[in-house]
């Protein structure tokens, strides 16, 4: 396999393996683990799931998490802001795109595709190896899924197949894509229990999350994971979503959950970087953002110095401890002013890959919305075991019972350095569970919870509208950059950088024309996002 060049935004890609066929042959044979089909160790698979779990939020960089997705989608999704312009005449927290940043996304995601083939075929087309073969399809699915969610459509059914392969649309990765090759993933785990090999992952330490390999919790993962996408197109295809929710719940492993706590990564003992140690708390390139600061100041919500450092200096700290953040389209300049002092991430030992209370959140919604064979009466349940789980998982489990019971709204946003740029609260809604305005609780929790997972966040506010998020500040005065995002609306997907279009340019404008309407801008929603 070639060796990927790592540090680049515009590359020629020489496909060479078929993803149609690799499903095929895992539709003949997902299950009979045999020894015949087993090699002694799995050293080379144990490499690519290890290269693929560090690569899902490039961690093995101090700076490249910055351009895959700080700098984007964890702006959209009004987690955290930048201080500063960077010396750069465009930043997409103002809808003025920097597609230089944006191509990151691919070329890290790019990595662990290359790798996901490499797997393929060390698997010996999934034949040999297959549950080291089955995590790797998971991973696969989590590298892309936020690709496809903030660009569109993408060459993904095909992605190995000569130079110039067809972009698929959003439903088809989704339907023909995602969902097959989590099913398969699940199969092939399952197919392996009480059997001699089961646990393989597990016994190779090849897996550097807390999961440990063992195949229960990967399908866990994968069946979380199936969970979310269900909920993505419930909205656009809700016969196919019941569908998935229906097979979800049928699991016996169940969901990633409080038993299990968050799937996290030891960035000590992996050796790895939690990005924000470096562009956040070093750099100070990274701060809160002001919906942050306006929904968890007003909730005095207890995860915040989980989440947070208090701001430091100046007239920014006043009397105690105070956190601050920025809105987004604020006027900046390249030496970050005041703002460098504004409340920087906190950057733990570990790094979260996905949710725990995630699971809670999407049954709660697919309860609320009688979706699955669930009620509205089951909704309450799954919303506080979210919110349980998420305090728990931040060190303040002891708090969620009175956090529950609150009232508190939101704070109208304050900006210590620039009072233009204050705003009332953008919604009255409180953590109390009412039985009025359940979808908006539920995905407002939910989003406090994800942190700081800002592509799933931002996919999940276009589909839903929640968080009530506060417009960029540019948007409010009339600036628009982007040009095609009317007044008081905000972007639905980003458009192409050079290095998506440049995989086959030919292909990439048929998509454009088929699949987006002729529009490769910020305001053409994606298949799912319909409301």
């Amino acid at each position: 396999m070639k060796k990927i060049i790592k540090y680049i935004l515009l590359v020629p890609i020489v496909f060479a393996y078929s993803c149609t066929g690799l499903m095929d042959d895992l539709n003949e044979d997902s299950k009979g683990v045999t020894a015949e089909k087993l090699t002694p160790d799995g050293n080379l698979s144990k490499l690519r799931i290890q290269a693929m779990q560090k690569n899902l939020f490039n961690l093995t960089t101090s700076w490249q998490y910055q351009v895959q997705q700080n700098l984007n989608a964890d702006v959209f999704a009004g987690y955290t802001m930048h201080p500063g312009s960077f010396n750069q005449t465009t930043t997409n927290d103002n809808y003025n795109w920097n597609h230089g940043w944006n191509g990151w996304a691919f070329t890290v995601a790019q990595a662990n595709l290359t790798d996901f083939l490499a797997l393929y075929e060390e698997t010996e087309n999934a034949t040999i190896n297959t549950d080291f073969y089955a995590c790797g399809l998971i991973l696969k699915v989590l590298t892309t899924l936020p690709l496809v969610d903030g660009f569109g459509p993408f060459p993904y059914l095909d992605y190995g197949v000569g130079s110039n392969p067809a972009f698929d649309d959003v439903e088809d990765i989704y339907l023909q894509g995602f969902i097959p090759e989590l099913n398969s993933a699940i199969d092939i785990l399952n197919s392996y229990k009480d059997g001699p090999f089961e646990n393989r992952v597990a016994n190779s330490k090849a897996d550097l999350t807390n999961l440990g390999g063992t195949n229960s919790n990967w399908v866990k993962l994968a069946n979380t994971i199936k969970l979310r996408l269900a909920l993505r197109i419930s909205n656009v295809n809700p016969s196919e979503a019941e569908k998935i929710i229906q097979e979800a719940l049928n699991e016996p492993d169940g969901f990633i959950d409080a038993s299990t706590g968050d799937v996290t990564i030891d960035v000590e003992v992996n050796e790895v970087f939690n990005p924000f140690s470096f562009i956040s708390v070093a750099w100070s390139d990274c701060i809160m953002s002001a919906d942050m600061q306006s929904f968890l100041v007003g909730y005095k919500d207890p995860r915040l110095a989980s989440y947070f450092l208090p701001a430091t200096t100046g007239t920014v700290t006043g009397a105690g401890a105070i956190y601050a953040g920025l809105r987004p389209g604020a006027a900046l300049t390249s030496d970050k002013g005041a703002y460098a002092n504004y409340s920087k991430i906190y950057a733990g030992k570990t790094f979260k890959i996905v949710s725990a209370a995630e699971s809670y959140f999407l049954l709660a919604e697919a309860s609320a919305r009688s979706l699955g064979g669930l009620t509205p009466g089951q909704a309450e349940g799954y919303y506080t075991n979210g919110v349980s789980t998420s305090f728990a998982a931040n060190g303040v489990g002891a708090e969620a019972g009175a956090y529950l019971s609150s009232t508190d709204t939101p704070a109208d946003y304050v900006d210590y350095a620039a009072a233009d740029n204050n705003y009332t609260a953008t919604t009255t809604v409180t953590p109390e569970w009412t039985g009025t305005d359940m979808i908006e609780k539920i995905i407002t929790q939910k989003w406090i919870a994800l942190f700081p997972n800002g592509a799933e966040a931002w996919a999940e506010f276009r589909r839903t509208g929640f968080p009530r998020l506060t417009l960029p500040k540019n948007m409010e005065n009339g600036a628009n950059f982007d040009g095609t995002i009317p007044q008081g609306e905000f972007l639905k997907r980003m458009p192409y950088p050079s290095n998506i279009i440049g995989i086959s340019p030919a292909a990439a404008n048929t998509a454009i024309s088929s699949f987006l309407n002729g529009n490769d801008n910020g305001y053409q929603a994606l298949w799912w996002d319909v409301n």
